[in-house]
């Protein structure tokens, strides 16, 4: 009787080892990820995109301050046919009207700006919840004001 309580309790010791260091791998290899790749990346991928441009420069013949302009523009034409489309989803789903989409366009296109001191708290916040996905992460619907973010303030 007392054999089989050994085997019992040393089964469950091992057994809760198992998960605990199981939970720690992957505790570790998340810390990694954000450590690492978040910060290393953008700056990597920054150098690489002006040697990338540079290059296409070289190959067209081309002042590479035309080739970056030229790439600046056509990206601002894809984010705002993309922004068209999520937009027209929205009015087709029924969460907005057009005339809602218009303002919305319009208030982008006033280039809207924030105080400093209201940016450096905002900043502050997101640098406090690291498991909030940034704004941009998910659908247009979800960043739209007034469209399914409760609103600040008390309302």
């Amino acid at each position: 009787m007392w054999n089989n309580k050994k085997v019992i309790v040393v089964a469950a010791v091992f057994g809760v080892l198992i998960l605990v260091g199981a939970t720690a791998g992957v505790v570790f290899a998340q810390s990694n990820i954000k450590g690492s790749a978040m910060v290393e990346k953008p700056a990597a991928a920054a150098n690489n995109q002006t040697s990338q441009l540079a290059r296409v420069a070289k190959i067209l013949g081309i002042a590479q301050d035309k080739v970056e302009s030229a790439f600046k523009q056509a990206e601002q034409e894809i984010a705002n046919e993309r922004l068209d489309a999520q937009l027209k989803q929205l009015i087709d789903a029924g969460k907005i009207t057009a005339e809602q989409a218009k303002q919305y366009k319009d208030w982008l296109k006033a280039e809207p700006t924030i105080s400093t001191e209201l940016k450096d708290k905002y900043d502050q916040w997101l640098k406090s919840k690291p498991n909030v996905p940034l704004p941009g992460r998910g659908g247009l619907g979800d960043r739209l004001p007034g469209f399914g973010l409760p609103r600040f303030g008390g309302r």
